[in-house]
């Protein structure tokens, strides 16, 4: 009870100064203060009734307390006064009391009420200040704290997840007035929603629409659910009415349904979004950010439920297939205590040895399964294991079964410990390897069996290959044998011709010119005989001729027989560098060799334009002599290059060659110590170098042509008819060096020359001036009367008479 002064009391400046502290308290009031008299009729009000209740104060002066109750208080409180003035008693004076006040739009708000009585002077009658105290933000808290409260025990009283969900849907939509609630999980790649639980007030509308979701699945980013999945914030839609929620995906089904706002929150994990709760109701909705926390807040209990289920369900799966595999796959899986007996087996063991669980589960394994020899050897490292805490890893060993079999094991094993860390026991997994070594034997068995027959094959390749070696050269020979008879017929013609000229003239005068050219004749079938010597030798054969060749010599011995190699359409060039040194190689290998790489570069020409030119050089440093083949034919491919030394590989008709030329002429040179170079062009030519090193000694005699003989140059294209000029030639006492070795000061005496080539050698001045044998039917040009023509060389008559006349006119100059 308040007592005031009498303002009779009180001076006129008392009683502004009075007034003004009256005004200045109301004014500065952070809550509304409102004074009364008996009757409920307003006197003052403070300016925080404005904020509080929206009214000002000159709109409740003078009126009825009463208009900011809402019923039933505002049709009794006149009642309430009216006791009051008769009884003088009340249960609101000096007390604190929690009612709802009515704001002027008509809305109500929680508020405290404080009551006093004021006593006034003179008889008055008292009036009474209440002061109003606006608690709907701790009415809030506490609503939401409740919600949380009964939110948490539901989650907390539910027994997995999905209770947990539908309970937590159940118990917001009855706490905030919202009818519809779902909830969605993403897959496991978090980029789609799939439906989980889901709870309504019931209806058929409602049913409806949840039955129109369960066949969706949101896309991230896709729809509300879609959206809050990818930016993990919550969405809230007003009025689902509107026309223009595009990205709402489900507006027909939920307006059908009479739903018309909704809002979805996410649930995080391991700051992911593990799931998306979604809530309708069939009222318009404004967003409410308390709400949403609220919500918010208690799904998050959600979030390690997510976390611990998702973490039973991993460790449940893990068992899950390890117990599968132990009990699937084809590896025995047994687990001993300390003592060893055994606590675990899989089906595997049982199928393997017979027996059933119940028989082997607390049995002792070493007496129950291992053989009796091998009992004390394997106890003894399992108890040495255990005492040790380190157990052999790997062992193999016999197990019996029911039957008395026994199965070899290869074990993997490990100990096991309890919490504390001591050793319990020990694991092993064991793979049954019985058929293995069954079949390990077998193998083995075969492979020795096998080893004895490649053997046996190898030796007969091997003979096989010697008489591919053998075929080499037989072909190589039979090459040379149409040939070589002609030439032999060649060296005895004009044997024949001095026979006969000597029975007709009977002159003793010319007898010795006659054994001159027999003497001609048999030299150079002693050549053609010494090569045919070296070739029918053994190329394998080490000791079969001397270890050293002299070029020169051995070029001497064999040239007509190689030149003979090549074939007739192709033209043939020898040239060979002076002084050459002997080289570390025997005659009839290098012999073999020459005459495979002539006989190849001779198939590979072409009919018309075939050249094949041979050359023996020797580099400055005179470590090795080069011997070079080189032909203009069809060339190698790089394929063909890359396999040309393997045996028996061939670009030949089959039956033509046995693919050993190339790999002979290798085998040589690398016996000899040397190298092999193939260097070739598709369609312009293949040339191929051996290098052989030189002899410890070098040769000190250099051919040396005889210098009162006449010389001659042949220059035809047809090798076998050049051959055969040659060897008349040399008959005749003629010297025969090659076209490229006459100059204009050491001009040759004699050119042979085919008719088309006469221009062509002619213009050269080292063979201006000399005689000629033109080959093939030309007009005789020349005034000093120096060319000899024979129409037809191919008739041997014409060429025996055409040379004899050309031998005549160089012996009379």
């Amino acid at each position: 009870m308040v007592e005031w002064s009498s303002p009779s009391d009180m001076t006129d400046g008392e009683l502004r100064r009075a007034a003004a502290r009256h005004e200045a308290i109301l004014a500065s009031a952070q809550d509304p203060i409102v004074t009364i008299d008996v009757r409920g009729m307003i006197h003052s009000v403070s300016k925080a009734m404005h904020r509080v209740l929206g009214y000002q104060p000159d709109e409740l002066i003078g009126q009825n307390i009463s208009m900011l109750m809402p019923d039933p208080h505002r049709s009794q409180h006149d009642s309430y006064l009216e006791n009051y003035r008769r009884t003088g008693q009340t249960n609101i004076l000096g007390r604190t009391r929690e009612f709802h006040a009515m704001r002027k739009n008509g809305s109500l708000v929680p508020v405290e009420i404080s009551v006093s009585r004021v006593d006034m002077p003179d008889g008055e009658e008292p009036l009474f200040i209440g002061i109003i105290h606006d608690i709907s933000e701790r009415k809030q808290t506490e609503k939401e704290f409740a919600v949380l409260q009964e939110l948490t025990l539901a989650i907390a009283d539910s027994a997995d997840l999905d209770d947990a969900l539908v309970a937590l849907l159940e118990k917001i939509c009855d706490l905030t007035g919202w009818d519809y609630g779902e909830a969605w999980l993403p897959d496991a790649a978090d980029e789609k929603m799939h439906i989980g639980p889901c709870w309504h007030r019931g209806g058929e509308m409602l049913e409806s629409f949840h039955l129109a979701s369960r066949s969706l699945v949101f896309e991230r980013g896709q729809g509300l659910i879609g959206g809050v999945l990818a930016d993990g914030q919550p969405r809230w839609l007003t009025n689902l009415e509107r026309t223009n929620l595009g990205s709402f995906v489900r507006i027909a089904e939920a307006r059908a349904a009479g739903l018309k706002s909704c809002f979805a929150i996410p649930v995080l994990s391991a700051g992911e979004t593990a799931l998306v709760l979604a809530f309708f109701t069939s009222r318009p909705r404004e967003r409410d950010d308390h709400l949403l926390n609220v919500v918010s807040i208690a799904a998050s209990r959600l979030g390690a439920m997510i976390e611990r289920r998702r973490a039973e369900h991993a460790k449940s799966e893990s068992e899950r297939k390890f117990r599968e595999m132990l009990t699937k796959v084809q590896l025995i899986a047994v687990m001993l205590d300390q003592q060893g007996a055994v606590t675990f087996c899989n089906d595997y063991l049982l199928a393997l040895t017979g027996y059933e669980r119940d028989e082997v589960t607390g049995r002792n394994w070493f007496e129950m399964f291992l053989p009796e020899k091998e009992q004390s050897n394997v106890l003894k490292l399992f108890q040495d294991g255990l005492r040790r805490e380190r157990i052999e890893p790997h062992y193999e060993n016999h197990i019996r079964t029911r039957d008395g079999r026994q199965r070899l094991i290869a074990w993997s094993n490990s100990i096991m410990h309890d919490a504390q860390g001591k050793p319990v026991g020990a694991t092993a997994l064991g793979v049954d390897i019985t058929d293995q070594r069954k079949a390990e034997r077998v193998l083995r068995d075969r492979h020795e069996h096998m080893e004895s027959l490649v053997q046996e094959r190898t030796r007969e390749l091997e003979q096989t290959h010697e008489l591919m070696r053998h075929s080499e050269r037989l072909i190589s020979i039979g090459t040379l044998a149409a040939g070589l008879g002609h030439d032999m017929n060649n060296a005895l013609m004009p044997m024949r011709c001095r026979i006969d000229a000597i029975d007709a003239k009977r002159d003793p005068q010319s007898i010795d010119e006659h054994l001159r050219t027999f003497r001609r004749s048999m030299e150079y079938l002693q050549q053609l005989t010494d090569a045919l010597h070296l070739l029918a030798l053994d190329p394998n054969d080490p000791d079969a001729s001397t270890e050293t060749t002299d070029p020169a010599a051995w070029w001497e011995c064999v040239s007509p027989l190689l030149a003979r190699a090549a074939k007739s359409h192709a033209h043939f060039d020898a040239r060979l560098a002076e002084n050459l040194p002997p080289v570390a190689v025997a005659p009839h290998r290098l012999t073999q060799a020459a005459l495979n790489l002539i006989v190849n570069a001779g198939d590979a020409v072409d009919e018309h334009y075939g050249m094949i030119r041979l050359r023996i050089t020797c580099p400055n440093d005179r470590r090795y002599v080069h011997i070079t083949v080189s032909d203009n034919g069809c060339g190698m491919t790089d394929e063909v290059k890359r396999y040309a030394l393997d045996p028996f590989f061939t670009t030949k008709t089959r039956g033509m060659g046995t693919g050993l030329g190339l790999p002979l002429v290798h085998s040589m040179t690398r016996a000899a110590g040397g190298t092999m170079k193939i260097v070739s062009t598709p369609g312009k030519g293949t040339s191929i170098t051996i290098a052989i090193p030189i002899a410890a000694t070098q040769a000190d005699d250099a051919t040396e042509q005889l210098p009162d003989r006449p010389t001659a140059c042949v220059a035809v294209h047809d090798v076998r008819i050049a051959s055969m000029i040659e060897m008349m030639l040399s008959s005749g006492g003629v010297n025969v060096r090659h076209i490229s070795e006459a100059t204009t000061a050491d001009p040759c005496s004699l050119l042979v020359v085919d008719a088309g080539d006469v221009d062509l050698y002619c213009q050269s001045g080292s063979h201006n001036g000399v005689h000629r044998l033109v080959l093939g039917g030309i007009e005789r040009t020349d005034e000093e009367n120096l060319t000899t023509i024979i129409d037809d060389p191919t008739d041997f008559d014409l060429l025996r008479q055409g040379i004899g006349e050309a031998i005549d006119r160089l012996t009379s100059a």
